[in-house]
């Protein structure tokens, strides 16, 4: 059982960072569904600016749902397809803060 858990695999995260990489916490990241264009999840970042998706396959696009911060890039990489068919989707992102003018 012992050696069975040294091989068990970390569960898989995007994270949100901003332009220095320093992670982004309580930033909500939105899951739109291409198809019918709409939002189908929310998730918040953690304090390590951790997130992640497991949806039924699909088109999606991720989004950052704060006003106040500007996506600079998002990961280009395949979602992995999890063993029941869903698929787990974590893509690292970058963004900056817009500044708001007073």
């Amino acid at each position: 059982m012992l050696i069975f858990g040294l091989f068990k695999k970390k569960p898989q995260y995007g994270v949100v960072r901003d332009k220095d990489g320093n992670p982004v916490k309580g930033v909500s990241v939105g899951l739109r569904d291409v198809e019918f264009d709409r939002i189908v999840g929310k998730r918040i970042t953690d304090g390590e600016g951790k997130y992640r998706f497991v949806v039924n396959k699909g088109e999606y696009q991720l989004e950052i749902l704060e006003a106040n911060y500007e996506v600079l890039s998002i990961e280009e990489k395949e979602d992995k397809v999890l063993s029941d068919g869903s698929l787990l989707i974590a893509r690292d992102i970058v963004v900056k803060p817009i500044e708001v003018e007073k």
